[in-house]
């Protein structure tokens, strides 16, 4: 699956690194690709910083369409619910919400 500018991308590694012009990456963290350097690099920007990344450590995520009454999120962290009626949220995953007010 090709990756292009304005993709988001999951790591499926930790990727560290000491080197100019690169950025480390943790398992599960969501990238915004800006610019695609080659087939095996590409340059993205996660938490204000912006650097290449190995293509072999991301995966290309498919970011679904939605409604104008709808949002995405994403869980940037576990939330296991000891309520009933509450969400449960699993670190990395994309969620669509339905918006309505309740007056």
């Amino acid at each position: 699956m090709e990756i292009i500018p304005g993709n988001y991308v999951k790591a499926v590694f930790d990727f560290e690194t000491s080197q100019a012009g690169e950025i480390c990456i943790k398992t599960g963290q969501i990238i915004l690709v800006t610019n695609v350097v080659d087939d095996n690099w590409v340059c993205g920007k996660l938490d204000g910083k912006e650097g290449n990344i190995p293509t072999n450590f991301v995966e290309k995520i498919n970011v679904p369409q939605i409604k104008s009454s709808q949002k995405l999120f994403l869980s940037i962290e576990t939330f296991k619910s000891s309520e009933d009626g509450d969400l449960n949220f699993e670190k990395g995953i994309l969620k669509i919400f339905s918006l309505f007010r309740i007056y």
